[in-house]
């Protein structure tokens, strides 16, 4: 047996005995990783399972995603040295980002309480207290509170909710839990709290669960600027927020120019006009079927 195989199944009998079994009960695990040292929750099978097996979260989506922006040069010496992370869960991202030189900053919004407590103790785990800001509020087009749907399993699929009567979900979602969250637009909390000059911001990554477009449409102030944005394409959680392919397509093409469709399996960047995201909707329709895209605005640069 390799190395890589015994140290797997080691990690495998340790995650059977630090998450526990049948009741378990609500704990903290810690591990160092390549996006920092992370503490997570026991209950949560899909990112915390991530993070304790293979000791990193999308980090070779950060990696190459940095390395295509700034050879395309979209990143790169300036005054563009903060990063936003929208829906930041316990700071896998933004932590990684200032932990391996990407950024000197970064804004974090997470809404939901649990995740936020780990944010703010990942923070300080990894000494980053002034570094990082956190947020405790989800990104809209509104401010006020709206409802938060809780996944029991994932963590990360935390999804704001826009009707008080969802329909079915092939996941049922409309099941689930439900907490209320403060919303506020990125525009009002640029410019409320003075938190970081515009032209400093260099990046947004957005993982929000299908509420993307109401975060551009809060957003617009600031996405003038022309910064690129990673962004999770989730066109199943898209349409159970309300969006079908021709309103996402006008929200986004707005404010964008063109889109890079990120495959990191077949080792593809296509880049493509904007409106091209209506035809991404149909191939990708199933809850497992999230794709990244960047989202990039040539006239900005114009």
């Amino acid at each position: 047996m390799s190395l890589a195989k015994i140290v797997r199944e080691i990690r495998r009998m340790q995650w059977r005995m630090l998450r526990g079994g049948p009741g378990r009960r609500p704990r903290v695990l810690t591990a160092s990783t390549l996006n920092g040292r992370l503490s997570f929750s026991n209950m949560d099978i899909t990112i915390a399972r991530q993070l304790f097996f293979e000791r990193a979260w999308e980090f070779e989506l950060i990696t190459r995603t940095m390395a295509y922006l700034r050879e395309h040069g979209y990143l790169g010496p300036g005054p563009g040295d903060v990063m936003l992370d929208i829906g930041a869960n316990v700071g896998m991202i933004c932590i990684a980002m200032l932990k391996h030189g990407y950024f000197r900053e970064a804004l974090a919004f997470e809404p939901a309480g649990d995740n936020y407590a780990l944010l703010e103790r990942n923070i300080r785990q990894n000494r980053m207290v002034g570094a990082i800001q956190p947020y405790q509020c989800g990104l809209s087009d509104v401010a006020g509170e709206m409802l938060m749907e809780l996944s029991e399993w994932n963590f990360g699929d935390h999804r704001i909710r826009v009707s008080s009567t969802p329909p079915p979900g092939q996941q049922g979602e409309e099941g689930r839990r439900t907490v209320r969250v403060p919303v506020r637009t990125l525009d009002d909390v640029l410019a409320d709290t003075g938190a970081v000059a515009p032209e400093r911001i260099g990046l947004l990554w957005v993982d929000i669960q299908g509420h993307e477009g109401y975060l551009f449409k809060g957003a617009r102030r600031t996405l003038a600027r022309g910064m690129p944005v990673v962004s999770e394409f989730w066109p199943y959680g898209l349409r159970r927020a309300g969006f079908d392919p021709q309103s996402f397509t006008a929200i986004v093409a707005s404010t964008f120019t063109h889109l890079v469709h990120v495959d990191l399996t077949a080792d593809r960047w296509e880049r493509r006009p904007i409106n091209a995201i209506t035809e991404m909707f149909d191939p990708y329709p199933g809850p497992d079927d999230g794709q990244e895209i960047i989202l990039l605005s040539e006239r900005a640069r114009s």
